[in-house]
């Protein structure tokens, strides 16, 4: 608690005890500490919001980059004491603001547009990659399996085993992108038996 919150309130506290008593405060007491009060309160909203105290806080903001904040403070600032020093400089502050403000906007706008596109980029690329693991295996697709020559040919792809050198599950890296396969058995089908894979690409 500030200083002069402490001097208000113990001004008010003197006259909640004085009422409490036998006699209580005179008219002439009373009209007295209430102006003592409205005095400090008034001195308190100089210390919160005066021209310098806004001027300063508004520098703050800015050095955090925090312009609608900043922005705000200003504009407050203007209202309350358009006629001071500190409003000749923030009035100036208010227009380089805004100038700020539509920038950081427009870069952040940029860079979500950037991310969006990289995305999609990564998007397509992973689908690419899986494609070109899902044509390897449906070589593979008939009505016999081999897969010794399946894990053969995966491993000339770089890919290791996971679970066992009898496991058709694999996992390897292409291009920068874990890939990782893995089996799922075989279903019947009117052309046959199907093999059932998942290519998982990350």
């Amino acid at each position: 608690m500030t200083y002069m919150k402490k001097s208000i309130l113990a001004a008010w506290c003197c006259l909640v005890f004085t009422s409490c008593s036998s006699n209580g405060p005179s008219q002439e007491e009373y009209q007295q500490l209430k102006k003592e009060n409205e005095v400090l309160t008034q001195q308190l909203d100089q210390c919160q919001n005066g021209s310098a105290h806004l001027l300063e806080g508004a520098r703050i903001l800015l050095k955090r980059r925090d312009f609608p904040n900043a922005l705000s403070t200003l504009q407050d600032l203007l209202r309350r004491h358009p006629d001071s020093e500190e409003a000749k400089e923030a009035r100036k502050l208010v227009e380089t603001t805004k100038v700020a403000a539509k920038k950081a906007t427009a870069a952040e706008e940029a860079k979500a547009d950037k991310l969006a596109v990289l995305g999609e980029k990564k998007k397509a690329e992973r689908s690419r990659i899986e494609a070109k693991y899902l044509a390897i295996i449906n070589t593979f697709q008939g009505e016999t399996f081999d897969a010794t020559a399946f894990q053969e040919r995966m491993k000339r792809e770089g890919f290791k085993q996971i679970g066992g050198d009898y496991s058709n599950n694999f996992d390897g890296r292409y291009k920068g992108h874990s890939v990782v396969i893995k089996y799922g058995g075989a279903t019947a089908s009117s052309n046959g038996w199907v093999q059932n894979w998942t290519v998982t690409v990350e």
